[in-house]
């Protein structure tokens, strides 16, 4: 591979994943159930942020709660790098050459990222002109947060390239400064405060520009950039496998010892199913996290339209898409070969996932009860429907054929 085929690389990998990308969003664009859960997000969360800029006092600290938000988005990037595993053997004799490759990486990351932020400052825009100023003074800001942004990237490169001779305390509290000082810019240009802006912005480009100079030579990460990309994919396909099965969707194994641990102690030695399939949610399956988000989306939702018969329809669209993401946990590629061929009952697999099924669909439930109780959300004839109509749909989601 040549000077010029190896500034190319990028590119090439890039247009490969975005063809593979926009396909796998057209299949999940043309289901059935896609435009009816979008439909319901976009117009709960209108009708609440409506609610909410009608509730909004003018003395409300909007320019603290809005510089968390940017300074977070500000702080966590993610560069891609589409580095594979193999590149570590095959572009190691080039890595002299591949700066054009890195370089185009940045480019891409900072279009991708620029465009994220116009997104969120679109969005966060009417919180702002609620009581903090104009479309001008708006847009001003969007610039200069979008200059922060591109330092943040540099530094977020020097920090990657850092990985291979820095501690990863070191690297933790780098980002832990970095955090402080973009919460003290998003609040500064919030609050168009431009002079402590101009003094903090000048402490980030110096630090950047000091950076610069703490970077080796050689070698790269490649070990922890394809690390980072594999992270990165493995959140997209998460994503993906709400909507479409993901069969060769390779997923992470992770340890999560506590959680093992009581596993142990909570399920027999007999229990083969049981055992087999509680250990895989918690180790080799993104069902935890997909749990956490719906749980997190219901809320949310409640929140906009806190009605007992939305919260209770709500409920039941969420634990419905966990209970059909969760059949995923009986799928072979889990297991070894020897799983088809062991000497044990069929009904026993069955009975198994109707028993995990159950337990998390009532914990979900719960959870949403327990908070719709707290703020309000459900009285007592509404409680008395909602864990009806809840109770008859579990049992009804756990029966169902696999």
């Amino acid at each position: 591979m040549n000077r010029l085929e190896t500034s190319t690389l990028f590119w090439s990998r890039m247009r490969s994943s975005w063809t593979k990308a926009l396909r796998l969003i057209r299949i999940i664009a043309g289901g059935g159930g896609t435009p009816i859960i979008l439909g319901i997000t976009i117009i709960a969360f209108s009708f609440g942020y409506n609610q909410l800029l009608a509730w909004l006092p003018e003395s409300f600290p909007m320019a603290h709660v809005l510089a968390v938000i940017i300074g977070l988005f500000l702080t966590h990037q993610r560069i891609r790098t589409w580095i594979k595993p193999t590149d570590a053997v095959f572009l190691l004799s080039l890595e002299p050459q591949m700066g054009k490759y890195f370089r185009a990486s940045l480019l891409y990351t900072g279009a991708v990222k620029l465009l994220h932020l116009g997104v969120i400052m679109g969005i966060l825009y009417p919180l702002y002109r609620a009581n903090l100023g104009t479309l001008g003074t708006y847009v001003v800001a969007c610039f200069l947060l979008a200059g922060v942004l591109l330092l943040n990237l540099v530094q977020e490169w020097q920090a990657t390239r850092l990985t291979v001779n820095s501690d990863t305390s070191d690297l933790r509290l780098w980002k832990i400064c970095r955090f402080a000082l973009n919460l003290m810019l998003a609040y500064d240009i919030l609050a168009s405060e431009w002079e402590l802006m101009l003094m903090t912005l000048t402490a980030l480009a110096v630090w950047c520009w000091r950076g610069v100079q703490l970077i080796p030579q050689a070698p790269y990460p490649w070990q922890h950039l394809s690390r980072l990309e594999q992270e990165t994919l493995a959140r997209y396909y998460a994503i993906a496998n709400w909507f479409v099965d993901m069969p060769r969707y390779k997923r992470p194994l992770r340890q999560r010892k506590w959680l093992i641990r009581l596993v142990n102690r909570l399920i027999r030695d007999d229990a083969v199913y049981p055992y087999l399939y509680w250990r895989t949610l918690v180790r080799q399956s993104d069902l935890l996290a997909i749990f956490t988000r719906l749980l997190v989306w219901v809320l949310l939702l409640s929140f906009c339209v806190p009605h007992p018969w939305v919260v209770t329809l709500l409920t039941l669209l969420g634990n419905w898409m966990f209970t059909v993401q969760l059949r995923n946990i009986e799928h072979a590629a889990h297991y070894p070969v020897l799983f088809k061929l062991m000497p044990r009952p069929g009904w026993e697999r069955s009975q198994a996932l109707q028993q995990i099924t159950r337990l998390l669909s009532t914990a979900f439930a719960s959870l949403i009860a327990l908070v719709g109780l707290l703020v309000g959300w459900l009285d007592g004839t509404g409680l008395v429907i909602y864990l009806i109509i809840n109770g008859v749909a579990i049992l009804f989601f756990s029966r169902t054929k696999r």
